[in-house]
């Protein structure tokens, strides 16, 4: 799951919740914070995404073109 899908859920999530403010009090983080987690002016840390039922985990590799001696 990447940063961007992280903004995603938090997004939704504070929808579901009844916005920013319900969401950050609900999970003892400031409204500030959750906006700029959402706006992607800060990262999302361990009370956020502990609330999201997530934690950051080793970076990943992804493969972003095919090798050449795979034509072979």
């Amino acid at each position: 799951m990447s940063t961007t899908d992280v903004r995603a859920r938090l997004r939704d999530d504070c929808v579901r919740r009844g916005g920013q403010r319900a969401w950050a009090r609900v999970h003892d983080v400031a409204d500030t914070y959750v906006s700029g987690v959402i706006a992607g002016r800060q990262e999302p840390g361990p009370k956020i995404l502990r609330a999201l039922g997530l934690q950051k985990g080793e970076p990943t590799f992804i493969e972003i073109w095919e090798p050449s001696y795979a034509e072979e």
